[in-house]
């Protein structure tokens, strides 16, 4: 997906640092993080991301403590967001 049209889907787009990982019992996964700043959107000082939800064109891993990224993002259900293209959805920052 063009990174324009990757934004105009996109619900929120952050710049985020990786908090913690967490996994449902039905083995869906999940990551938070810590907003440090907003493109786009109004989200809350934290986000929570599904990224595994068990259908293989949308799962990837990702996230380790500490790391960051630009995430493009759409809203999901119970406060949760989804990434709005997959693997694409979560750009890596890399340290200097």
């Amino acid at each position: 997906m063009p990174p324009d049209e990757l934004m105009e889907r996109s619900d929120t787009v952050v710049v985020a640092k990786v908090i913690s990982n967490g996994q449902k019992p039905d083995l869906t996964r999940f990551t938070v993080l810590t907003v440090n700043a907003v493109l786009k959107g109004k989200p809350r000082d934290a986000v929570s991301v599904w990224t595994v939800l068990g259908v293989p064109e949308t799962d990837f891993t990702c996230c380790k403590i500490d790391d960051e990224y630009v995430l493009f993002l759409q809203r999901g259900d119970n406060d949760m967001y989804v990434p709005t293209n997959g693997k694409q959805s979560f750009v890596p920052i890399k340290a200097q």
